[in-house]
């Protein structure tokens, strides 16, 4: 059985992970309360105690907003944490699955951008995990890094559940629900994301993947799919990004084309309303 060593265990992607796929490995979950990755003493310890043979490193600093106010501390995680992993997993000789995310771009091209596309960030929050990219690269020979896109869980805050909560309340308020229609992306489950992590851990893949659901959608139309999902009352209405104050900009386009995995030989990913019906599925009895 393949020894994994999981960072970011108590977050939005580990806690799926351990759920679905913990059985299938001798897997040693780290939360930041067991391991602090900013500390490199920290984590070579751990790393040598457990001698993993794989390392998927999911621990992050994902406040976009607040990266902003909070820019060291953004750094602190994302880049110079991702490089303590980095340098641990190639001492152990390990291989290493990062995580990290469509906005590592700008958002201005036309299409959907694929792995040989430049990085152009437009807020702290991409700019640091592009950091933790480079850092990857430099201090692991070893090393997949998965770019994935709006996650969203089947356990803890996400999107879909915003979105329920914002319809519920607006019934008894009769206020509309107001969600941008102007940036788009490729909403992503965690599920998705885990099966696609395991199949990697089996027959890594070296370099950049992108790892998103198929299909491009804005945030509106992603709203309004959840609430015909669920049948849910109340009115969805979209606005542009400029009506909604928010400290970080974001990119108006950064839908991901999972090109690597396509030249791989590798079956499409489920598309996001696939995904999303799923997620429906197993979360229903939350809602109604």
């Amino acid at each position: 059985m393949t020894k994994v060593l999981l960072t970011g265990a108590e977050g939005r992607f580990g806690r799926d992970f351990i759920t679905w796929l913990g059985q299938h490995y001798e897997l040693f979950p780290l939360t930041w309360e067991t391991c602090d990755i900013r500390d490199l003493g920290a984590v070579r310890d751990a790393v040598r105690k457990i001698k993993p043979q794989v390392v998927v490193h999911a621990a992050a600093f994902t406040d976009v907003d607040g990266a902003e106010q909070n820019v060291d501390s953004a750094f602190a995680v994302n880049a110079i944490g991702s490089r303590n992993v980095a340098m641990a997993a190639e001492e152990a000789e390990a291989w290493l699955i990062a995580l990290s995310t469509d906005y590592v771009f700008s958002g201005r091209l036309g299409r959907a951008y694929h792995e040989f596309d430049p990085p152009s960030p437009i807020n702290v929050y991409g700019q640091s995990k592009l950091a933790g990219e480079r850092a990857v690269a430099a201090c692991c020979r070893r090393h997949t890094i998965v770019r994935t896109a709006w996650l969203y869980a089947n356990t803890g805050p996400c999107f879909p559940r915003t979105i329920i909560r914002h319809l519920l309340q607006s019934v008894g308020s009769g206020q509309p629900v107001r969600v941008v229609a102007d940036q788009r992306g490729n909403p992503t489950s965690t599920r998705v994301l885990a099966d696609l992590v395991h199949r990697l851990i089996r027959e890594p893949i070296p370099g950049i993947v992108h790892g998103a659901c198929e299909g491009a959608v804005s945030w509106y139309e992603f709203a309004c799919e959840i609430q015909f999902g669920l049948h849910l009352p109340g009115e969805i209405v979209a606005c542009a990004t400029e009506d909604v104050a928010r400290p970080a900009n974001r990119p108006r386009n950064s839908a991901l084309d999972n090109m690597v995995l396509r030249l791989e030989g590798y079956a499409p990913l489920p598309t996001w309303q696939e995904a999303l019906k799923l997620w429906i599925r197993e979360n229903r009895d939350e809602f109604v």
